[in-house]
C-alpha cells in the first residue's frame, strides 16, 4: 500500500473529554430581511484643502493617518461579530468612510459614495475593511508606517484589531494559542499569566483613515464613539437592531441627494466675495506670509528608503499634575511650553545661525468658525477643519537666567497662538491658503506624473512679458524655512468618556501618519492622566545622530524646566533616548523571543549655563521573572519516552496542544535536532496528513456559513502547528537534509500542492507553510524528469499559485521556491518559455513599493533567463521591451547620487552702466534769490564764484563775460543798478587772483580773460527723446516719462478735433480724444529703476567700446558663472538593482550574440598586426547558422535596447566593472542595428 493510501486510511483522533457534538441550528442567525434597492452612487468634488492632501498621497500614502489605542478587555467584548456590527454602524453614520475616490483630472477628484442597499450590504463592507492580527503594538505601527500602503483610493478607512502572539519570535503569524491542560473542566489552579487574567487580555486597536477625510479631532471623536458602542452593555442582537433602525432612518426613502455628504472646508466657512474683499484678502494673506521668518532646519541626507520611527515618552500621573501646575503658575499651557522646549533644545545644540529666528508650525482647529451646519442625521464630523499657524522664537540663550528665558518664550508662543486663533481675517486667510495649497498640489502632481511617464519638460521662462510692478512694499528676501512641525492635541481625556465603556480599560494612545522622506512631527497630549510626548520622523532622512541628540536634549529640557522627576518616566521605543539625562528610567525593549523590562542608571551630565543640578532617583524594584517550562532538561531528552513525544502520541487534544506549544518554542533554536528524539518527525507528519486527506474538506464545508465546531478548530490548529514546527526545523541544514531524505515529506508536499485549492481562506495558511517547508528543502531536492507523472511534479501547482493567487505571502513563497529549484542545474529541463510563473514575475516586477514581492519576482526572472534557450526565447516575448524599461527603472529608482560641479568660468570684462554727461553750470533758484538781494560789488563777486572756477588754461572773451552779467542783472536793476563793463572785468582779478584781462595780438585783436573757466556740472544722461511726428520732434530729450507725457499732451494733442491720429514713430492709428491718452502710454517707456552707483555692464571682450549707440546690437558677453554639473553615484547598488542589472546583462548578450562573434573591422578597430579578419563572411555564416526565430529575437532585442538607451544613459554605478556593463549597453544602443 502506498504512502498516500496509508494517509487516507489514518483513523480520526477520538474526541477528548468534555467535548460534545454541536447543534448547528443554534448557530444560525435570524437577520431581518430588507428589500433590496437599486444601487445608487452619490458624488461630490473635493475642495482645495482636500485636494492638497489627496494628490501627494497617491504614490506612497503620505499623510495617511492612524490612531493606536492599547486596552484591556474580555475576549467576548472584541468578538469579530460584535466589532463588525459597531464598525458597520459608524461607517453608516459617516458616509465618507465607506466612499471611494475617482480622479478625472487634477482639479476634478470626487468622492463616490455607494448607497447601502441593506444591512447585509453594510456588514459586508465593514467585514472587508476589518482585520484581526497577532502583532504587537510596535509591529502594528511599523508595518503601517513603513510597510506596503494599507489604504487606497478604494479603501479610505480600515480597522485592525490585534492581540500579540504568544510566540513573539516567529516571523510568520501562527495559529492561536493552544489551551494548556489546566483549561480542562474541573481545573481550579489560579494562573497569574495574562491569558487567564480576570481583567481580560491586552488588545491593540489601529484605526486608519485618509487625511483628506478628516483631521485629528474627527479621528479621536470617532474612536470614542467606537469604544462607547463596543464597551456598552448592549448585546449583539441589540446592536444589530440599532444598525437596522439607523439604516431605515437614513435610507428608508429615495429623497436624498449628494448634499448628505459632508461639505468641504471652504464651503463650511463661506464668504460673500466681492472684488474689493478678494483684493483685500489677497493683500492681507501676502503680508501675513511675509512675516514668516525662519532660517533653521535639521541637516538632511539622501537615502533611497524612508523609515519612520516614533519614540514616545510618557510621564506618570503625579508627575503630569506637577508639570501642568507649574505651567499654569507661569501663565501658559503645556502646548506653549512644548514650543519653548523645542526652541531651547535646538539652541543648546548650537543649531544654525543665532541671528535668524526659529520657525515652527502647527495645526489650528477651525470647527468653531463654521457657519454651515448639516442637519441630523447627516451631521457627520468626518471632514477637514484645520488651518495652520506659525510660532517664531529667537535662536540664542543668555548665559544666566535660562529658566526665566524659557518661560518668557513659552508666553511668546502662547501669545502668537492666541493671535492666530483670534485674528479677524482668519476665514479669508484660510480660503487663500487653501487656494495656494491646491494650486501647488496640482502643479506638483502633474509634474510627478509626467516625470513618471518620461514626458516632463521644464517650463519655459516668458522673457517677453514685462515685469509687473509690485503691489506690496518692497522688502529684503529672507528665509522662511521651518525647523519642524508640532501637533498639539491638548487634553484627550476630555474627548474619551471612559465612564461610557467601563468594560474597556484604555492605557496607551499613539497617533501619527505616514510621512514623506525627511519629514518630522512632534506630538504632545495628555491621555489617561499622563503626559505623552512622541517624535515621528524618518530616521534615514536626517544626518546621523542629529535627531537623537535633539530628542535627548528635549527630554532633558522637560526635566529641567518642568520640574525634576521623583518617579521615573517610561520610554516607549526600541531606542535609548535618555543619553545625557540625569535620571533613572525604565526602558521597554522588545526582542526576538521575549519582552523584558530593564532599569538603567544614567550618569549625571555636565552642568549647563542656567541649568538645575539633577537629583538621582531611586531605582524601582523589579521582581524576578518566573522561569518558564520550555527549557528544562527533561523536555529534550533523546529517548523514545520523551515527555513531548508521548503527549503527541496520546491522542488527547489538551496533551497534543501542550506538546505542540512547547515544540513551537523550541524549534527556532538551531540546537534542536529532530533526529535526536526518535519518532518525533513521524508524529509531526500525522496531523498535516489528516488535514490534506479529509480535514480541509470538512472544515470548508462547515466553515462556509458557520464558525467551526471546537473539535474541528482544535484539529486544524494541531495541523498548522505541526506543520509550522516542520517548517521551522527545516531551516536548520541538519534537519533539512534529514527531512529531504524522507519519502513522507515529499509525499506531504506533493499531495498538499495538488489537492488543496489556493483560493480558499481555509487552506491559505497551511499552503503557505507547505511552500516554505519545500523552500527550506530546495537545496536538497532534485525534481523528477519532465515526462514523469503530473502528480509527481510540484512545479505546475507552484507556477499556477504564483500566477492566479491573490495571497501576497503565497506568491512570494512560490516565486522564491521556484527560484531556488531552477537555480539547480539538474532542474533546468523543467523551464518553459510559456511558464505562468514568468508571467507572474513580469506582472509584479513594477511594484517598487513592495520590495519583498519585487525581489522575489526579480530572483525568479534571473533564474529563468540564466538558461540560454530561455533568454533567447524571451526576446520574442511580447512584454520584453517593457520589461527592459522596468529593469532600468529599478536601477534608476534605487541609485543614490550626488551632484558634482566643476567651475569653468572665464575672465569677465565690465564697464560702468551709466553715461556721465558734463554741462555748464546754471544758477539754481536758491543761488539767484541770494544774489538778487545783494548790493554791488558784493553781488558781482558772489556771481563770479557761482558761475566760474579757476582754471590755468581756461579762457573767456571779455564780451562773453560782460554779456552774461548784463543779461542776468539787467532784469533786477530796480533793486541795484548793474556795474559797467570795465568794473566787471576789473573785479575778475579780485575774485580770482590768478586770472587777468589781456589783449591777444593779431588781426583782429581779441580781448579775453585768462585763468578762469565756466563751472561744470556732471550728471547721468538718462533722458528720453520724443518720437512724435514720426521721430521728427525737435524738442530736447526729457528726463523722465512723466515730462515726456506732459510734453506730448500739451504740444501735440492740442486742438478741438474729436479724432486724433497717433504719429509716434511708425504708429498711424486714429483714435478718439478720450482714448488717445491711454494709447499714448503704450509708447512711453516705464520709469527706469534707480541704478546702483557701482552697477556695471558686462562686455564681450576687453577694450570693447562702451557706450555704443544701440546696446541691443552688442554681442553676448560670456556667462558670469559657468560650471559643468553632473551626477555621480555615492553608494553601491542594493541587491534588487544588482539582480536587475544581471537580467539586463543576460538579455543584452543574447540580443547582440551574432554581432559579438565578429566585431566590425574599420578604421576604429585596432587588431593585432598581420591578422586578416574576414568579418563579413563570418557574420554571414553565423547568421545563416541560426534559425529564423532566433534572428527575429535578436532583431527585436537590439531594437528594444536602442529604445532604452536614453534611460541607460541616466544610470550611474560606483563600481567600474558594473558601470562598464552599462556603458557597453549604451554604446550598443547607439551603434546597434535593428
Amino acid at each position: 500500500m502506498s504512502t498516500v493510501e496509508a494517509i487516507r486510511t489514518l483513523p480520526t483522533p477520538p474526541l477528548s473529554e468534555g467535548e460534545k457534538p454541536v447543534d448547528y441550528t443554534l448557530l444560525r442567525k435570524n437577520l431581518e430581511t430588507v428589500s433590496a434597492k437599486d444601487t445608487v452612487h452619490f458624488e461630490r468634488k473635493m475642495g482645495e484643502t482636500e485636494l492638497s492632501y489627496f494628490l501627494p498621497s497617491r504614490d506612497s500614502g503620505v499623510n495617511d493617518m492612524y490612531l493606536h489605542l492599547g486596552f484591556r478587555a474580555q475576549e467576548s467584548t472584541v468578538a469579530h461579530s460584535r466589532v463588525r456590527l459597531v464598525w458597520g454602524i459608524l461607517r453608516l453614520r459617516h458616509p465618507l468612510m465607506s466612499a471611494h475616490v475617482e480622479m478625472h483630472d487634477y482639479d476634478d477628484v470626487r468622492f463616490v459614495y455607494p448607497v447601502p442597499t441593506s444591512v447585509d450590504d453594510i456588514l459586508k463592507g465593514a467585514d472587508a475593511n476589518l482585520e484581526y492580527r497577532t502583532q504587537s503594538k510596535d509591529e502594528l505601527i511599523d508595518s503601517y508606517l513603513n510597510g506596503p500602503r494599507t489604504l487606497s483610493n478604494s479603501r479610505l478607512s480600515y480597522l485592525v484589531l490585534s492581540r500579540a502572539s504568544p510566540y513573539p519570535g516567529r516571523s510568520i503569524p501562527t495559529p492561536p494559542h493552544t489551551p494548556s491542560p489546566t483549561d480542562e473542566p474541573g481545573a481550579q489552579v489560579a494562573l497569574a499569566t495574562e491569558n487567564q487574567s480576570e481583567e481580560g487580555h491586552n488588545y491593540e486597536l489601529l484605526i486608519c483613515a485618509m487625511h483628506f477625510l478628516g483631521d485629528g479631532m474627527a479621528l479621536h471623536t470617532f474612536a470614542n464613539d467606537f469604544l462607547g458602542l463596543l464597551g456598552s452593555e448592549k448585546t449583539e442582537l441589540e446592536l444589530e437592531a440599532q444598525l437596522s433602525e439607523e439604516w431605515k432612518g437614513r435610507w428608508g426613502d429615495n429623497l436624498n441627494d449628494a448634499s448628505i455628504l459632508p461639505h468641504p472646508l471652504e464651503d463650511n466657512i463661506p464668504l460673500p466675495w466681492t472684488r474689493f474683499r478678494r483684493a483685500a484678502a489677497a493683500v492681507d494673506f501676502q503680508l501675513s506670509q511675509q512675516k514668516l521668518i525662519g532660517g533653521h532646519a535639521f541637516p538632511r541626507r539622501k537615502h533611497p528608503e524612508r523609515r519612520t520611527i516614533v519614540p514616545t515618552i510618557s510621564y506618570p500621573e503625579d508627575r503630569t499634575k506637577a508639570i501642568l501646575k507649574k505651567c499654569k503658575a507661569n501663565g501658559v499651557s503645556i502646548s506653549a511650553a512644548l514650543f519653548a522646549i523645542c526652541n531651547v533644545a535646538w539652541a543648546r545644540m548650537s543649531g544654525g545661525s543665532r541671528e535668524m529666528p526659529v520657525l515652527m508650525y502647527s495645526a489650528l482647529n477651525l470647527r468653531p468658525y463654521f457657519t454651515v451646519k448639516q442637519p441630523a442625521p447627516w451631521n457627520s464630523y468626518w471632514f477637514l477643519a484645520i488651518g495652520y499657524f506659525n510660532v517664531i522664537l529667537p535662536n540664542f540663550l543668555p548665559g544666566d537666567k535660562v529658566e526665566a528665558t524659557f518661560w518668557h518664550r513659552a508666553r511668546l508662543a502662547k501669545e502668537q497662538s492666541t493671535k492666530a486663533a483670534k485674528n479677524p481675517m482668519i476665514v479669508s486667510r484660510t480660503h487663500e491658503m487653501a487656494r495656494e495649497r491646491g494650486e501647488r498640489a496640482r502643479g506638483w502632481a502633474k509634474e510627478d506624473d509626467e516625470r513618471a511617464n518620461g514626458t516632463w519638460v521644464p517650463p519655459a521662462k516668458n522673457v517677453e512679458s514685462e515685469p509687473k510692478e509690485p503691489v506690496l512694499p518692497p522688502r529684503a528676501k529672507v528665509s522662511s524655512t521651518a525647523l519642524m512641525g508640532l501637533s498639539l492635541l491638548g487634553n484627550l481625556d476630555g474627548i474619551y468618556k471612559h465612564a461610557n465603556f467601563p468594560s474597556i480599560k484604555l492605557h496607551t494612545l499613539t497617533t501619527g501618519s505616514r510621512q514623506r522622506h525627511g519629514a518630522m512631527l512632534l506630538f504632545g497630549y495628555t491621555f489617561a492622566g499622563k503626559l505623552w510626548i512622541s517624535l515621528g520622523y524618518d530616521e534615514n532622512g536626517f544626518a546621523e545622530g542629529v535627531v537623537d541628540k535633539f530628542w535627548t536634549e528635549s527630554i532633558a529640557c522637560v526635566d529641567e524646566f518642568l520640574g525634576q522627576p521623583n518617579i521615573p518616566h517610561t520610554i516607549l521605543a526600541t531606542r535609548s533616548c535618555a543619553l545625557g539625562c540625569a535620571l533613572t528610567f525604565t526602558l521597554t525593549l522588545t526582542t526576538s523571543t521575549t519582552s523584558m523590562t530593564t532599569v538603567f542608571q544614567t550618569p549625571t551630565p555636565l552642568n549647563r549655563a542656567g541649568s538645575t543640578p539633577a537629583v538621582p532617583a531611586r531605582p524601582p524594584y523589579v521582581p524576578p521573572r518566573p522561569p518558564t517550562d520550555d527549557f528544562e532538561k527533561w523536555f529534550t531528552e533523546p529517548t523514545p519516552n520523551n515527555r513531548m513525544l508521548l503527549a503527541l502520541k496520546s491522542g488527547i487534544d489538551s496533551e497534543i496542544a501542550w506538546a505542540l506549544d512547547r515544540i513551537c518554542r523550541l524549534c527556532p533554536n538551531e540546537q534542536f535536532i529532530l533526529s535526536a528524539i526518535p519518532g518525533l518527525a513521524d508524529v509531526l507528519f500525522e496531523w498535516p496528513e489528516w488535514f490534506i486527506c479529509s480535514g480541509w474538506i470538512e472544515i470548508t464545508r462547515v466553515g462556509t456559513l458557520f464558525s467551526l465546531p471546537q473539535i474541528l478548530e482544535r484539529r486544524k490548529r494541531h495541523a498548522l502547528e505541526a506543520l509550522f514546527v516542520l517548517r521551522n526545523c527545516a531551516m536548520n541544514p541538519v534537519n533539512a537534509k534529514d527531512l529531504a531524505g524522507r519519502l513522507r515529506a515529499r509525499d506531504l508536499i506533493l499531495c498538499a500542492l495538488h489537492r488543496l485549492p489556493h483560493d480558499s481562506d481555509t487552506n491559505s495558511e497551511f499552503l503557505l507553510y507547505i511552500i516554505e517547508f519545500m523552500q527550506a528543502l530546495s537545496d536538497e531536492l532534485v525534481l523528477a524528469p519532465p515526462d514523469a507523472p503530473y502528480l509527481a511534479n510540484p512545479l505546475p501547482p507552484l507556477q499556477n499559485f504564483s500566477a492566479a493567487s491573490s495571497n501576497r505571502p503565497i506568491i512570494i513563497a512560490c516565486l522564491g521556491t521556484l527560484h531556488l529549484l531552477m537555480s539547480n542545474p539538474a532542474n533546468v529541463a523543467h523551464l518553459s518559455a510559456e511558464s505562468p510563473a514568468l508571467d507572474a514575475s513580469l506582472r509584479y516586477l513594477p511594484l517598487s513599493m513592495d520590495k519583498p514581492l519585487q525581489e522575489a519576482a526579480l530572483n525568479y526572472l534571473y533564474s529563468h533567463l540564466s538558461h540560454p534557450p530561455m533568454s533567447k526565447a524571451f526576446l520574442l516575448h511580447p512584454r520584453m521591451a517593457s520589461t527592459l524599461k522596468v529593469l532600468v527603472s529599478i536601477l534608476l529608482a534605487e541609485q543614490v547620487e550626488e551632484t558634482v560641479s566643476i567651475d569653468i568660468t572665464g575672465p569677465i570684462y565690465t564697464a560702468p552702466a551709466d553715461i556721465v554727461v558734463t554741462k555748464n553750470h546754471e544758477l539754481t533758484s536758491e543761488e539767484l534769490d541770494s544774489l538778487v538781494v545783494m548790493l554791488e560789488p558784493q553781488r558781482c563777486h558772489q556771481w563770479m564764484r557761482f558761475m566760474f572756477e579757476p582754471n590755468s588754461t581756461g579762457e573767456l572773451t571779455q564780451v562773453e563775460f560782460w554779456n552774461m552779467y548784463k543779461d542776468l542783472f539787467s532784469q533786477h536793476q530796480d533793486r541795484c543798478p548793474p556795474l559797467v563793463a570795465s568794473e566787471v572785468i576789473k573785479f575778475v582779478s579780485v575774485v580770482f587772483p590768478q586770472a587777468q584781462a589781456m589783449v591777444l595780438p593779431g588781426p583782429p585783436q581779441k580781448f579775453v580773460v585768462r585763468g578762469v573757466a565756466r563751472r561744470q556740472d556732471n550728471f547721468i544722461d538718462n533722458r528720453i527723446r520724443c518720437l512724435w511726428n514720426h521721430s521728427q520732434c525737435a524738442v530736447e530729450p526729457l528726463s523722465s516719462p512723466k515730462e515726456l507725457y506732459d510734453h506730448v499732451v500739451q504740444e501735440h494733442l492740442g486742438g478741438d478735433s474729436s479724432a486724433i491720429q497717433c504719429s509716434w514713430a511708425t504708429c498711424h492709428r486714429t483714435l478718439s480724444r478720450k482714448d488717445i491718452r491711454s494709447h499714448l502710454l503704450t509708447h512711453l517707456p516705464v520709469t527706469p529703476r534707480p541704478r546702483e552707483p557701482k552697477e556695471m555692464v558686462t562686455l564681450p571682450s576687453a577694450g570693447y567700446p562702451q557706450p555704443i549707440p544701440d546696446p541691443t546690437k552688442r554681442p553676448l558677453p560670456p556667462a558670469p558663472s559657468a560650471a559643468i554639473t553632473y551626477q555621480q553615484a555615492i553608494l553601491d547598488p542594493p541587491s534588487n538593482s544588482l539582480t536587475a542589472l544581471l537580467c539586463l546583462r543576460v538579455l543584452f548578450r543574447s540580443a547582440f550574440a551574432s554581432s559579438d562573434a565578429a566585431p566590425r573591422a574599420d578604421e576604429d578597430h585596432f587588431g593585432f598586426p598581420g591578422i586578416i579578419e574576414d568579418t563579413e563572411e563570418d557574420v554571414q555564416e553565423e547568421i545563416a547558422s541560426g534559425s529564423d526565430s532566433e534572428i527575429e529575437g535578436e532583431r527585436r532585442g537590439r531594437k528594444a535596447f536602442i529604445g532604452i538607451r536614453h534611460l541607460l544613459e541616466r544610470v550611474t554605478i560606483r563600481n567600474e566593472t558594473l558601470m562598464g556593463w552599462v556603458a557597453e549597453m549604451v554604446d550598443a544602443g547607439i551603434m546597434g542595428t535593428t
